[in-house]
């Protein structure tokens, strides 16, 4: 009769323990999904990241200049280049008075 409770306790920790784990693991693979599809999901929310697929590229310089001359106080932090011929770069500023 000992053996029979003691699998039907370690049976209930067994089941206890994979629910739990099975909450956590549904939670990191859901997010693991939601974060590979991120660009797709930027594309599908924000009208402004659509951009039609050219045969060149814009060249950056006359980029920068533009980007200087709409915000003179900024200096250019990051410039992201996205592998999607659908998305267009992304480019992080700062304000050159904020430290």
């Amino acid at each position: 009769m000992k053996k029979k409770a003691i699998k039907r306790l370690f049976y209930k920790i067994h089941t206890w323990i994979g629910i739990k784990l099975s909450i956590l693991f549904f939670i990191v693979c859901f997010s693991g999904a939601l974060a590979t599809l991120s660009h797709e999901m930027d594309w599908l929310f924000i009208p402004e990241m659509r951009v039609q697929p050219q045969a060149e590229l814009a060249p950056r310089k006359p980029i920068i200049d533009a980007l200087k001359r709409q915000y003179p106080d900024v200096r250019i932090e990051n410039w992201r280049k996205l592998k999607e011929p659908y998305l267009c770069d992304i480019i992080r500023i700062k304000d050159k008075n904020q430290h």
